[in-house]
């Protein structure tokens, strides 16, 4: 693995982290620059990692709800959609 990769995995990981947490405490609608500033990235670092995260991180379920004048993400907990059904 290269530093390179390993920078962008160890991003990834900060990223699923913050959004677990905050899924946890009820919270749902993100920007990228909202994050970004909580977890010291760029929103550019952020809004580009959450679709691969999206797609590999399946207790997290990330889609792009709007594109103001900054990315508005969706997020919820999988396992919490599931208990309900």
């Amino acid at each position: 693995m290269t530093e390179d990769s390993t920078n962008s995995l160890e991003k990834r990981k900060q990223i699923v982290n913050y959004l677990v947490q905050k899924t946890q405490e009820g919270k749902t609608y993100f920007k990228s620059k909202s994050i970004a500033k909580e977890i010291g990235l760029s929103s550019r670092e952020v809004g580009s990692n959450l679709p691969i995260i999206s797609k590999y991180h399946p207790d997290l379920d990330i889609s792009q709800h709007a594109n103001t004048s900054s990315t508005t993400w969706r997020v919820e907990d999988s396992d919490e959609e599931d208990d309900d059904e």
